[in-house]
């Protein structure tokens, strides 16, 4: 219904963040919008670099993580403080053309 498409379209609204003057989006927050582990979602992007090119991900420095950490509502960002690594960022523009190819 057009209720629970409004509703889902705000739900990935506010998972848009910008970093680096780029509008991105976490990891674990688009494998989330795919039904998929956040692992296969960065695997898959790794092992198909034709398809995926470097502009459309990249990760954060620990001061960015942090800084984005602090700022954010803690329903908003993952759980990642115990986590080996920092999270992947994908940038938006390029998240359109991907999803629709």
């Amino acid at each position: 219904t057009e209720n629970s498409i409004e509703k889902y379209s705000k739900h990935i609204i506010n998972r848009i963040f910008t970093v680096r003057k780029k509008q991105v989006m976490l990891d674990s927050h688009l494998a989330e919008l795919y039904g998929i582990e956040t692992k296969y979602l960065n695997r898959a992007v790794k092992r198909n670099p034709v398809r995926f090119p470097e502009s459309f991900m990249f990760q954060l420095t620990k001061e960015e993580f942090e800084n984005l950490s602090s700022k954010l509502a803690p329903q908003k960002m993952p759980t990642y403080k115990n986590a080996i690594t920092i999270p992947n960022l994908y940038v938006k523009m390029r998240l359109r053309s991907q999803i629709y190819m």
